[in-house]
């Protein structure tokens, strides 16, 4: 039993390693790096004409229910279904604008979906300076920063105009498939192993009769 415990265990490290190794570090552009920001809701339309504008803290969606919920500008409690309403008006921090477009509510669960997302794993700036990253850095186009704590522990905050380039993480399809077979390998080793195990424990417990 230790000896099948210990086998599965050497099987998790190694599989960790196998797919640690299959993540690279790309360099790209800083506008080719694939963010979703965050849009913030300011109001709605409903179906009947009604309108709202929502307080400081802005409208929320919840996906499961497909509703927008928030507190009115007059403080009152905002609960709508999407069905209910004819648009919603969003702030898209990516477009660089504090100015409010109007989505429609059919299209709305679609707009809102989180898109693809990069790690950001570094920077390097104009003066060749690299900053590492210790989870991933983020991007405030608001305030023109990419932010994130270093791996070292302090805070970094870089001005977008001096990033020479991102080097941001992806998968590497042909070390993702070497380790999808080494691992394979590995765990058809350990089954055959445990199986042989097993068979011989079955033939060491068997009573066997004998001729007198």
């Amino acid at each position: 039993m230790k000896t099948q415990i210990t086998a599965l265990i050497a099987l998790a490290s190694f599989t960790n390693l196998l797919f640690a190794g299959c993540i690279t570090v790309v360099k790209v552009k800083l506008d080719e790096v694939a963010v979703d920001t965050p849009k913030r809701i300011t109001g709605a339309v409903s179906k009947t004409g009604e309108e709202v504008t929502f307080d400081k803290k802005g409208g929320e969606y919840e996906p499961a229910f497909r509703r927008i919920t928030g507190t009115a500008e007059d403080g009152e409690r905002f609960i709508k279904s999407l069905k209910n309403l004819d648009s919603v008006r969003v702030i898209d921090p990516a477009e660089d604008s504090l100015t409010s477009i109007s989505i429609g509510a059919r299209l709305f669960h679609e707009y809102i979906r989180p898109g693809k997302t990069d790690e950001i794993a570094s920077v390097v700036t104009r003066d060749s300076a690299t900053h590492k990253f210790w989870n991933s850095g983020q991007i405030d186009r608001r305030n023109k920063l990419i932010l994130g704590q270093s791996d070292n522990g302090t805070t970094l905050k870089i001005p977008l105009d001096s990033v020479a380039y991102v080097g941001v993480r992806k998968q590497d399809i042909i070390k993702t498939g070497l380790c999808f077979t080494g691992c394979m390998v590995v765990l058809t080793a350990v089954a055959l192993y445990g199986m042989g195990q097993a068979l011989e424990h079955a033939f060491d417990d068997a009573e066997w009769p004998y001729d007198n």
